[in-house]
């Protein structure tokens, strides 16, 4: 797949689906922070019941993925600490399902930003936004990236299995480095696009690789 193309995206998605692999990658990147001392294992909200989770987006009309259900019964994201917010990954914070639901309602309440209702936010860095966009009942949907300097969505990775499989190696490939406790994760930009592209082929690299 070289262009978008949303119905063979979804098929992707759905097939590279692997609850295992994402659980895995998910517990690899907090083992990971562990060992480095960051704090964002400290931060991590304690999981979400699947009950929990339909009760606080029943109303909403959405249907989330099994994926970002599993995500939530992992851990209800991270909590912000003061005016800082600590990635879990290169630099995007893991939005809760509560700060989600605040984060869609702002971006929806700005027309100029042009948030769809079905769209949902996981992950967030200063106007960025990883996304799926929920509109039927699926176990994996494609991960979109929103940039509110774009007017372009870009379809970053084949669904959130791969994203996490991503993130999990280029942290434990020492690709991404801790900074000052954890508040930035550097890394270097072309290995990353590497990792990128091994596990996420046919999606695009958001940034730009010199």
């Amino acid at each position: 797949m070289t262009s978008f193309d949303v119905k063979t995206a979804v098929e992707v998605a759905e097939k590279r689906f692997d609850a295992l692999v994402l659980k895995r990658a998910l517990d690899d990147i907090e083992a990971w922070h562990r060992k480095c001392g960051t704090k964002v294992s400290q931060l991590l909200q304690p999981p979400l019941s699947s009950s929990e989770i339909e009760m606080k987006i029943g109303r909403l009309g959405i249907e989330l993925p099994e994926e970002v259900r599993l995500l939530y019964q992992w851990k209800n994201g991270s909590k912000d600490a003061g005016v800082l917010r600590y990635p879990l990954f290169w630099y995007h914070h893991f939005l809760s399902l509560e700060q989600a639901i605040g984060e869609r309602e702002k971006l929806r309440a700005n027309s100029e930003l042009g948030w769809h209702a079905n769209w949902w936010p996981l992950f967030d860095f200063e106007g960025e936004y990883y996304f799926v966009e929920c509109d039927s009942k699926r176990s994996a949907l494609p991960i979109m990236f929103y940039s509110g300097e774009d007017t372009e969505i870009y379809y970053a990775y084949l669904n959130l299995t791969t994203m996490l499989e991503t993130a999990s190696a280029i942290l434990n490939k020492d690709i991404v480095k801790a900074g000052d406790e954890g508040f930035s994760l550097d890394g270097d930009v072309k290995l990353i696009f590497k990792e990128h592209k091994r596990f996420n082929d046919g999606a695009r690299f958001p940034y730009q690789v010199y």
